[in-house]
């Protein structure tokens, strides 16, 4: 009953907001008991769908092979070639660390090494940002928020990532932090050279925000290791039920299907005060449910 009343008063409150400053409400991912609540308040249902990789039921599967084995021969063949060539590279090794297995190596310098290594060159890579006066770029998150993601939620991070010896700090890198934080595993310094950012609750794996430094060429296939391969290895391990990956439209949908990820339904609801607008989304969202 708790519940039931505070999602009607956070309904009515998103209605108000809406209807006093004429701004749109758009809602992504809601729980699918919440469906029919969005539609008596008259949001529009937009279809949409993801590629999310269920584990084996009711007996899960005992590793990634066994996962392979469930997969069309192209497709087996393929990626056990590609996780191959990535083995026995020899500029880097792979590690997955997971704060929810141990919090204690998700520290604040290993993930300013991640900020600068994997977010912010992936967002300077795609021109994201706004530039300053004094030259610097501001992006949506900042070296701080990541930095406070390891001091208040270590236990839902986890990271795939590529670890190359470390002789210098790379220079897309200038968190101080880059020399040591990797390499928790062994001592070792190292520098990452590729990686994937996802986020872990109960048997859920979520994310694959991929990135990799900007004056570091991505390795053939890493691309494929630090967000299908070896984060479904890791979620099989630990006996993981869902790992979704986000969205991916075009190739990266395709890349997803391939490696064993299952159409899923993920609407979108949208309040829309403009009527000429709203009568366009309502088209579009029509023509998607098609």
């Amino acid at each position: 009953e708790d519940r039931a009343a505070v999602r009607q008063a956070l309904l009515r409150a998103l209605e108000a907001i809406a209807s006093q400053t004429q701004l749109s409400v758009n809602i992504g991912f809601a729980a699918d008991e919440e469906e029919e609540h969005f539609r008596s308040a008259g949001f529009l249902r937009r279809m949409a769908w993801q590629a999310r990789w269920t584990n084996r039921s009711p007996t899960p599967y005992l590793d990634f092979g066994d996962f392979l084995g469930d997969l069309r021969a192209k497709n087996t063949k393929e990626i056990a070639k590609q996780r191959q060539l990535v083995d026995v590279n020899p500029a880097f090794r792979m590690e997955v660390v997971d704060g929810s297995v141990d919090p204690g190596r998700m520290t604040p310098e290993l993930m300013s090494e991640v900020y600068f290594s994997i977010y912010r060159s992936t967002q300077l890579r795609h021109d994201n940002g706004s530039p300053t006066e004094e030259g610097d770029v501001i992006l949506d998150l900042n070296e701080a928020f990541f930095r406070q993601l390891a001091e208040c939620f270590p236990h839902r991070i986890v990271l795939v990532l590529a670890l190359a010896p470390s002789t210098t700090t790379s220079a897309s890198s200038p968190s101080p932090s880059s020399a040591s934080a990797s390499g928790a595993n062994t001592g070792e310094r190292c520098t990452i050279i590729g990686g994937s950012i996802c986020f872990a609750k109960a048997e859920k794996i979520c994310g694959r925000y991929w990135g990799h430094p900007l004056d570091v060429e991505s390795e053939p296939f890493l691309h494929f290791e630090c967000c299908y391969h070896a984060l479904l290895a890791h979620a099989i391990e630990k006996g993981c039920t869902t790992v979704e990956p986000g969205n991916g439209g075009g190739t990266i949908y395709k890349v997803q299907r391939d490696r064993g990820f299952e159409p899923a339904v993920t609407p979108s609801f949208h309040l829309i005060q403009d009527a000429e607008l709203r009568s366009e989304v309502g088209r579009l969202a029509d023509a998607a449910a098609l």
